[in-house]
């Protein structure tokens, strides 16, 4: 029944993969599973431990936000929102986060007292995004996660980690499974990175406590997924997608609303994991997009880039240049000749945030 779901609903074609290269990179999702695998019997069998917090801090939880496929998913727009809320209840909060793409190493703490005084690329571009939107939360940015929890309870009072990333670490045990998954694209053609876009086989959702479907309002079959994924998980599943209210100027600051930039004509650009996602976003609010230009995940502006960016808008007589909050944070201090804007979203639960609730009300009371 599983494999007829997949075959008619999901399975997407390997057109994008060069016919050379596809028995390479299968081969090389063999090698990565083959490594997975021998990482969970070390894990299983003890070779590899998984720390429990509470040996040391009995009070301490841990909420683990992760996916189960390579980016896109809305798992940093998660995170964000996740912990606001439970820092908004009076709870203490920490998040704990590698810090994917950094230029430095070791720990770094971003706080109420020093993250105005980091920069991005010496955190991450994810971390500097959550310090910049969140307030009286810790961000402990450290590859060691254990290392990085025990600071926060230790040093930062923190009761409530929120692991970012975190479905496919266990080296810390954890007390809440949130996996986010992708509706526009879920898994993309069912097989393992680098042949596909899966970090572990689909049989591991399993494990998963809550299941978060994002950006349902881009799927018009969320139906199908969703009875796709009961099959999969017996987690409860809950339903989301981003609110859209305001652009922000990318270097004055100003916030403008969406009704502003409404029926204009704009060249997007964005070095995210799902670039079609952001496009779509536009599409829903009525703006024009002249032309879209899509950088690697987490690229890195150059100037040279933002001048062929500006010239490629006045070249399609765009009105604005827009991009997203993430990509705003590592582009280069020019003064284009054109306004960039950055769309600010933020998330919005559509159904099952009864479900949510719960969860986090057991975890919390634990």
């Amino acid at each position: 029944m599983l494999d007829n779901l997949k075959a008619k609903l999901f399975q997407r074609a390997d057109s994008d993969k060069s016919l050379i290269l596809r028995p390479l990179l299968i081969l090389l999702a063999w090698l990565y599973f083959l490594l997975y695998s021998l990482r969970n019997f070390l894990y299983s069998s003890g070779v590899l431990k998984t720390r429990d917090l509470k040996k040391d801090f009995p009070e301490a939880k841990v909420i683990s936000i992760g996916n189960i496929t390579v980016g896109g998913t809305g798992k940093t727009p998660w995170t964000i929102f996740l912990a606001d809320k439970i820092n908004k209840s009076g709870r203490r909060v920490a998040i704990l986060t590698r810090g994917y793409g950094r230029k430095s190493s070791g720990q770094i703490i971003l706080d109420e007292k020093n993250k105005t005084q980091q920069n991005w690329y010496e955190v991450g571009d994810e971390p500097y995004l959550m310090a910049s939107k969140l307030n009286g939360v810790s961000i402990i940015v450290n590859a060691n996660r254990v290392q990085a929890g025990l600071s926060a309870l230790q040093n930062n009072n923190a009761e409530i980690l929120i692991l970012d990333d975190g479905f496919q670490n266990k080296s810390i045990k954890k007390d809440l499974e949130i996996v986010i998954i992708d509706a526009t694209n879920p898994f993309g053609n069912f097989k393992l990175v680098p042949a596909g876009i899966l970090r572990e086989p689909l049989k591991n959702l399993k494990r998963a406590d809550l299941l978060i479907l994002n950006k349902v309002d881009q799927n018009a079959s969320k139906e199908k997924l969703l009875n796709y994924l009961e099959n999969i998980s017996k987690a409860p599943i809950a339903q989301s997608h981003y609110k859209k209210n305001y652009f922000v100027n990318v270097f004055s600051e100003e916030n403008i609303s969406t009704e502003q930039i409404k029926v204009k004509r704009v060249l997007a650009f964005c070095g995210i994991a799902n670039p079609r996602s952001f496009v779509n976003s536009l599409s829903q609010l009525e703006i024009q997009v002249a032309a879209a230009k899509f950088f690697p995940d987490h690229y890195v502006y150059k100037e040279k880039d933002m001048l062929n960016l500006v010239e490629e808008g006045l070249i399609q007589k765009a009105d604005f240049l827009v991009t997203t909050e993430k990509d705003k944070v590592r582009l280069p201090k020019v003064i284009p000749k054109l306004p960039i804007y950055a769309l600010k979203i933020e998330v919005k639960i559509t159904q099952g945030e009864e479900i949510l609730e719960q969860k986090l009300k057991q975890v919390l009371e634990l």
